[in-house]
């Protein structure tokens, strides 16, 4: 057996860096601007493309991104009077009581969502599902 000490070749390891959340949540934001390639926005950083693209995903799912609110958050209605004079008209079909019998016509029940890139109107007495659905989607 050789007791010689033999020459050991070690490469440089680069050993796991700790970036503060700022630092983090500055380089998500940036690479979400119009026109920033995150590969070129990782290099510049001295950072891989992926870890850029982790912390991305890490920022979504946290709702930490600029601009973003929690799902649960209050969308705010505006409620406006009824230009036709009031008049008592039969309850939609959908919320009368089962056991009431309407012999005048009803209105429709008519919900109008207005969200600052588009408005909504639902006419007649759509599924709670339906709802939650419009609602989910025009709050992206």
């Amino acid at each position: 057996m050789d007791t010689s000490k033999q020459p050991t070749i070690s490469s440089p390891r680069r050993r796991h860096q700790r970036h503060p959340l700022d630092f983090k949540r500055s380089i998500v934001e940036q690479s979400y601007q119009p026109g920033v390639s995150v590969s070129a926005l990782a290099r510049a950083n001295g950072i891989n493309a992926n870890q850029v693209f982790a912390w991305r995903k890490l920022f979504r799912e946290a709702n930490s991104l600029p601009g973003s609110e929690p799902a649960s958050a209050l969308i705010p209605v505006t409620i406006e009077a009824n230009e036709e004079p009031a008049t008592p008209a039969a309850p939609p079909a959908c919320l009368a009581p089962l056991s009431a019998t309407s012999s005048h016509a009803s209105s429709p029940a008519v919900l109008k969502l207005e969200f600052q890139h588009c408005c909504v109107t639902i006419e007649g007495c759509p599924d709670a599902q339906l709802l939650r659905t419009v609602l989910a989607c025009l709050s992206r």
